[in-house]
């Protein structure tokens, strides 16, 4: 897995509001991705197409930069064995939705449409278009605790980390943990359960 790939996959979504999240993101000698709930960070690699650290505020370089000078508790431990994902609810596990105008009240969203629930649209799964705003376009249900000693992290973000190479978490209680991998190094935040 190359350090594209792997950048990738921590980008946020199309749903994402702050744009600069949805690609990789270069400071100083390190490649940056994130969506908010997890970050990772690798060495500079030629081939990435990144954003520029000045596209971005400050406040949101300050915070790339320092999240990750963390101190690593103990030896870590694997990411555990984990059960296949449940699809979405949502979007029934494509990733994607498909909008429409309320055939009951036409859209104009009175409070007592019992189709649409005063929101003026229907939601319904779709193979493909704009990505699922529950599951943010990853196809299955999110909120999965998963224990890991005395922490619980989203099932589907613990999948995206054992897809690096010689992945070792090192949870902190309810602190980000710390996933140092061959050739980098994610950030996960605990759920409280």
């Amino acid at each position: 897995m190359n350090a594209d790939e792997i950048l990738r996959m921590f980008c946020a979504t199309e749903h994402e509001k702050r744009e600069w999240m949805r690609n990789p993101i270069l400071i100083d000698e390190f490649l940056y991705a994130t969506n908010g709930h997890i970050a990772v960070r690798v060495p500079d690699a030629p081939g990435v197409v990144a954003h520029s650290f000045l596209e971005i505020t400050v406040e949101s370089r300050t915070l790339l930069r320092t999240m990750f000078l963390v101190d690593i508790p103990g030896p870590g431990v694997p990411i555990p064995d984990l059960t296949a994902p449940i699809p979405c609810s949502e979007c029934g596990g494509t990733g994607h939705q498909e909008r429409r105008e309320c055939p009951e009240c036409g859209g104009s969203a009175p409070l007592g449409c019992q189709k649409c629930q005063g929101d003026g649209f229907i939601v319904s799964p779709a193979p493909t278009g704009e990505a699922c705003e529950y599951c943010e376009g990853y196809g299955e249900n999110p909120f999965i605790p998963v224990a890991v000693a005395e922490s619980h992290f989203d099932a589907h973000y613990l999948r995206l980390l054992q897809k690096l190479p010689n992945a070792m978490l090192h949870p902190d209680g309810m602190n980000a943990a710390a996933c140092v991998f061959d050739g980098g190094m994610a950030l996960i935040m605990p759920m409280a359960v």
